[in-house]
């Protein structure tokens, strides 16, 4: 996991040039698809509790929406949202003099399960009025842990697949200085659960390969998430966690994420 959520998911925002040095090599854009997504996906009953419907209050922001640092698991540390970093961010990505082809996923319906370095990018430099991200790295180990999304923005029906197998197997390229870079895919079923909210995807999302103009890049080795985007009272959230997170853990911070929402 160390591609994908270490190098992104502590960053600091006054070094944000640095972020992007270090991400290069996963492709990271700014205008990756899917910076929320939703769906009918019918992958089962997992949340038994049905979402509230009741609009949230005039003045609410995602960062009072999302998880504290009274929600750290045990073994864990808490990293709070930065949102005078998210605006830092955003003019370094979206820079009018430099754009960026954005990529292109296959099948299209897919595109909201791949969570990786340019996903994170494009999380963090949304604006802070409707978008959040927190995360929660283990103290032993900060290349393993949960990365948090919440928004607000509406969200887009045709990112994620109707049933996982249409995501057996997808790919993601993107075009960048550096070469094209092809990323290739695959979900799978996981047990996670998000009482209170509608659940849109629950998934281990797994990479089996990543290449620039054809050439292997990093150990070439398998790497899996825990992946599950739900829905509640208009707000999505999304949880992204390395298998030495459990999905009992997952799913945990999940329905307490949905609880925070509902009790808003």
């Amino acid at each position: 996991m160390a591609t994908s959520l270490s190098r992104c998911m502590k960053p600091s925002f006054a070094v944000s040039a640095a972020i992007l040095a270090v991400c290069a090599l996963s492709s990271c854009s700014s205008n990756d698809a899917g910076t929320t997504t939703t769906a009918n996906a019918d992958q089962g009953d997992h949340s038994a509790a049905p979402a509230h419907q009741e609009p949230l209050p005039e003045g609410i922001t995602p960062a009072s929406l999302i998880l504290d640092d009274s929600a750290t698991p045990d073994g864990f540390t808490h990293t709070p949202p930065d949102n005078e970093g998210q605006a830092e961010l955003a003019e370094l990505l979206n820079d009018p003099e430099d754009p960026s082809e954005p990529p292109s996923v296959d099948p299209p319906n897919c595109a909201g399960l791949i969570i990786d370095g340019s996903t994170f990018l494009t999380w963090m430099s949304q604006p802070a009025e409707t978008t959040t991200t927190t995360n929660y790295t283990r103290t032993d180990n900060d290349e393993q842990g949960v990365f948090i999304m919440v928004t607000t923005t509406p969200t887009d029906s045709a990112t994620l697949p109707t049933t996982l197998s249409d995501c057996a197997s997808f790919t993601k390229t993107t075009p960048s200085a550096l070469g094209t870079s092809v990323k290739t895919f695959q979900a799978t079923d996981d047990t996670l659960t998000a009482q209170g909210a509608d659940l849109l995807a629950a998934a281990k999302v797994t990479s089996t390969a990543n290449t620039i103009d054809g050439e292997t890049v990093g150990s070439g080795e398998s790497e899996a998430l825990h992946v599950l985007i739900a829905t509640t009272r208009g707000v999505t959230f999304t949880i992204a966690a390395d298998e030495s997170v459990s999905a009992d853990e997952v799913s945990a911070l999940a329905t307490a994420q949905a609880e925070r929402i509902n009790n808003a």
